[in-house]
């Protein structure tokens, strides 16, 4: 206490010093849970699988450690435990890491997919701009952003769009810092910040305030998804929409997650621990929570995937003897792909003919625009950037940065920087400088960045699962009983253990919009037990349940 007593008495602290002084409060309140946590399992995992612990690790040569030896097993009664004191779970989590966050990645906290020749910075703004698109805000609507973090977002969507956006975090050092970076640019007449629970937005406004709600990754941290999507229902207005991004496991048909899967299960509680997030849940658990809540469905995609199409080899329309007009050579390689071949088109875009009765693709470059131009004469194709990238910790991920900014933020969290910032503070711990829970909060970022590139690789992590989800107009208490009633005859059992798939009763559902045209004993006697033929709306099976 004297010691920090005597830092709080000295005159205009330098940015180092408030960002090192202001992870001390915290630090030991959360990264203690982590202290005791990964100590705990180090021992367990020791006598199971006879594996070193991390502090015992060989990081000598960083970039060839496998992942699996950061691996720390949690059990289900821990996990449990966390979601029971999930709001001062987050609150302690955003306490030491917002501004790390914001030192070493952006006043943006969530992920993003990379477009060609996009930097980081734009990948982010143009994710905002996305959602804000495909929920179709307009000037002058009351928008509400639940975990709105420090505000970037928010102020992204206000700018571009035109519309008042109110933000709602947990924690106050978000909501200052929120305030300040707002005021700096000059948002103020359109955005404001207030700390409030996202469990309890019916204790802060009024039923049927806003127009829209979003949220960037943030409802990850709610110890249950019905719950936080049942209080985003209850601030709308009737037709109101909700547009938001959730971190899940991908067990979709794309994905890979398998809750059977002992190893899959340790990653995911890594991602649990190093990401302060309560409980993450599969694709399936959210979108029937979604359901449930009473919303329609309009978007439900992976937006981290949104540009793996650069992974596939280009469509190109040859001119060649066989080749019909509209038909398209998909099994050539990159290797092969104009060499010796006259290309009738670059684009797989259909034009239609004047007429309207046909259509044709658009011609390749001139003969005299290849003459002069001074590019290579086979153009090559775009890489794909995945969305984990900027952690891969590797020379190769700096190479793929962009600018300067970016590759010297890639770098800033390569293997070679984290060992030298750790070396650091742990210098400065046995100094005095800095609190131990810094040294243990390295350990639990360092967890989250490998787990987080083990999962992508894997393919069992969808770090930003983008829905779109409207409160039908007319849709009142009676119609969301019976919403909830559906889901629950539906999807309950697998909301309770881990769901394969969301399946819906797609005749009761195409009703169910109509409810409000129904009393709520006309609706009892309609959606009681539905017993009909069931269709896989995400997977296009059918299937018959008795």
């Amino acid at each position: 206490m004297p010691q920090q007593q005597q830092q709080q008495q000295q005159p205009q602290p330098t940015n180092a010093q408030v960002f090192l002084d202001g992870l001390k409060p915290a630090a030991s309140s959360y990264t203690s849970r982590f202290s005791a946590f990964s100590q705990d399992n180090n021992n367990s995992s020791k006598t199971k699988d006879n594996t070193k612990p991390h502090d015992q690790q060989d990081t000598s040569s960083p970039s060839k450690t496998k992942l699996k030896t950061h691996i720390f097993p949690v059990t289900e009664a821990e996990r449990t435990q966390v979601r029971a004191t999930a709001v001062s779970h987050s609150n302690d989590y955003y306490n030491i890491v917002s501004r790390r966050y914001e030192f070493g990645w952006s006043q943006h906290f969530h992920w993003t997919p990379f477009a060609p020749g996009d930097s980081i910075s734009h990948s982010l703004r143009n994710y905002v701009h996305r959602l804000a698109v495909v929920m179709g805000l307009k000037r002058g609507m009351r928008v509400l952003d639940v975990g709105c973090g420090i505000g970037a977002p928010a102020r992204e969507v206000a700018r571009l769009v035109g519309c008042e956006v109110v933000g709602v975090t947990i924690n106050q050092w978000q909501v200052d810092r929120a305030i300040e970076l707002t005021m700096l640019e000059g948002m103020g007449h359109l955005c404001t910040f207030i700390r409030g629970d996202f469990m309890r937005l019916d204790e802060r406004f009024p039923g049927g305030w806003f127009d829209a709600v979003m949220g960037c990754e943030a409802t990850c941290h709610a110890p249950s998804l019905e719950g936080v999507y049942g209080q985003v229902w209850h601030v709308l207005k009737e037709g109101g929409v909700f547009g938001f991004t959730e971190e899940l496991m991908d067990d979709s048909s794309e994905g890979r997650w398998d809750e059977t899967s002992e190893r899959f299960r340790n990653l995911r509680n890594n991602l649990e621990v190093g990401g302060g997030m309560a409980s993450l849940q599969p694709v399936s658990v959210a979108r029937a929570a979604l359901l449930k809540a009473g919303f329609t469905l309009e978007l439900d995609e992976d937006y981290s995937k949104y540009f793996d199409c650069l992974s596939q080899p280009p469509k190109v329309v040859f001119a060649e003897d066989g080749l019909a007009l509209g038909e398209i050579d998909v099994e050539r390689n990159t290797q092969n792909l104009w060499e010796g071949k006259q290309v009738k088109s670059f684009s797989t875009v259909k034009l239609p003919t004047r007429d309207g009765n046909g259509w044709y693709y658009a011609p390749p470059p001139s003969s005299s625009y290849e003459q002069i131009r001074s590019s290579p004469k086979h153009p090559i194709p775009p890489t794909l950037r995945p969305w984990y990238y900027p952690i891969m910790g590797t020379k190769e991920a700096v190479q793929m940065g962009v600018t300067d900014e970016d590759r010297k933020r890639v770098s800033f969290m390569s293997h070679g920087s984290r060992r030298f910032y750790f070396t650091l503070v742990n210098i400065l711990v046995w100094l005095g400088i800095c609190s131990p829970g810094e040294a243990q909060l390295n350990k639990m970022m360092e967890l989250y960045c490998d787990a987080c590139v083990e999962a992508g690789k894997e393919n069992i992590f969808a770090p930003c699962w983008m829905f779109v989800g409207r409160k039908d107009e007319g849709l009142g208490d009676a119609t969301l009983l019976a919403s909830q009633k559906l889901a629950n005859g539906l999807a309950g059992a697998e909301l309770q253990s881990g769901p394969l798939s969301a399946r819906i009763d797609m005749a009761t559902y195409a009703q169910l919009r109509r409810l409000s045209n129904f009393t709520e004993e006309e609706n009892e006697s309609r959606f009681g037990t539905p017993q009909t033929e069931v269709v896989d709306v995400f997977d296009g099976g059918v299937s018959t349940k008795p």
